[in-house]
């Protein structure tokens, strides 16, 4: 099931939450997991800013496909 935010009426937050992630790049301790911030933007041209963790995948691609 898809979870997307509006940040504005033309950005849309698509990302993905994971909570089962420890630490962050193998180094850092994230008790409650990471939040991967990937948005859309409409314009004249949709843009993606940036994408998430292949765990996170199946989430981001209905978020994708629902914003879009």
């Amino acid at each position: 099931m898809y979870c997307t935010k509006n940040i504005t009426d033309d950005l849309i937050w698509i990302g993905g939450n994971d909570r089962r992630l420890a630490l962050f790049e193998g180094v850092y301790s994230v008790p409650r997991g990471v939040s991967y911030n990937s948005y859309i933007l409409k314009d004249d041209k949709i843009v993606v800013f940036d994408t998430v963790d292949d765990s996170v995948s199946e989430i981001f691609f209905e978020n994708l496909e629902h914003t879009l």
